[in-house]
């Protein structure tokens, strides 16, 4: 994890401190993001999905956050569901930008208008 000071960072420590359920539990406490269940898809099962999304710009639009997963973008919040993605027992850390205001190279890519959160996980284990 690159730490610039400009973002939202969350260590190994402190996703083991909140003993989460689900990856957006560790996120529920990181300011600027709001989450919310997925209009896309119904209850499967015992799950719900869910939108991570800009706070700020929530408000006028829906601004679903980008993703990387160790360095690499996968998609934006609301194409990929942030729990199916990586479990909370695999991360190492994370990484929260809501503003493209000091936002890292690697990650200032079109579409990251909205944010970006980089989830980095342990090496040798699987999502």
């Amino acid at each position: 994890m690159a730490e610039s000071g400009f973002g939202h960072f969350v260590t190994r420590e402190e996703v083991q401190a909140k003993n989460p359920k689900n990856t957006t539990d560790v996120l529920r406490d990181v300011p600027g993001i709001l989450i919310r269940p997925n209009p896309r898809y119904a209850w499967e099962g015992n799950s719900q999905r869910y939108l991570v999304e800009n706070v700020r710009m929530a408000t006028i639009n829906p601004c679903p956050l980008l993703l990387f997963l160790s360095g690499v973008r996968i998609g934006s919040a609301d194409e990929v569901d942030v729990d199916f993605l990586v479990s909370p027992e695999s991360l190492e850390g994370l990484e929260v930008y809501t503003t493209v205001a000091g936002l890292p190279m690697q990650f200032n890519v079109p579409g990251a208008a909205c944010g970006v959160i980089a989830f980095w996980t342990r090496v040798g284990e699987r999502n």
